[in-house]
């Protein structure tokens, strides 16, 4: 996977990405499939895996929940790293690939720690709360290009699903790329993240792709 492309390779039907040296990730990917975006590597996620690497005890021994995990790249680096338990979450038309690439890296996956694909709708309380009672409280919430070509009611819905799933010591960690559409997402997801989270860092990672770090959750009681 090259870092600093300017989108996903269509014309591959699989992406190797470098962890470290000996793991390497081998990632399946489908153009074809109705979820285009979902069943692509997108090389913003790219960027949050080495955010990851980079910060590799941040997420040792963590409770994390991806949002929009896609192909599964990002949830299954959490999970060889050390995370707790890594819960991947998608809609349904996302989850075998998800799946198929968990399989497929069998070799790398930490089994003593759980990995699960679970499907999840933004803006589903009641399916929010049944992964808490399922996994418990979370640590880390990540998501990858989630706010992407979304409608504004869908990004109120994803705020409102970060709001759900987060708890006092929960941060979110999104991965982002500056694209036309910032305006909306400033009005309609970025804005609202805001009241709910007290502290925010944003992280470069060069070519308009950024990593935005949300801690202080102050948006409920949980």
């Amino acid at each position: 996977m090259v870092l600093g492309a300017k989108g996903p390779d269509r014309n591959a039907t699989a992406v190797q990405v470098a962890l470290e040296p000996g793991k390497i990730l081998k990632i399946q990917q489908n153009r074809d499939e109705g979820s285009t975006a979902g069943w692509l590597v997108w090389p913003v996620s790219a960027h949050l895996c080495k955010y990851i690497l980079m910060n590799s005890n941040t997420f040792k021994n963590k409770r994390v929940l991806e949002l929009g995990a896609g192909t599964g790249l990002v949830g299954i680096t959490c999970n060889i790293l050390g995370s707790a338990i890594v819960v991947m979450t998608d809609l349904p038309e996302c989850l075998p690939i998800c799946g198929t690439n968990l399989k497929a890296n069998l070799d790398l996956v930490n089994h003593e720690l759980p990995v699960r694909v679970e499907e999840l709708r933004w803006g589903d309380n009641r399916r929010c709360n049944d992964l808490i009672n399922l996994y418990g409280p979370l640590d880390i919430i990540i998501g990858s290009d989630i706010v992407y070509h979304q409608s504004a009611e869908v990004l109120q819905a994803l705020v409102e699903t970060v709001k759900q799933l987060s708890c006092q010591k929960t941060v979110f960690i999104l991965a982002y790329e500056y694209r036309e559409c910032m305006i909306e997402d400033e009005v309609y997801f970025f804005a609202p993240l805001r009241s709910l989270f007290s502290s925010i860092e944003q992280v470069d990672m060069g070519g308009d792709r950024w990593i935005y770090i949300f801690t202080k959750f102050i948006g409920s009681n949980k």
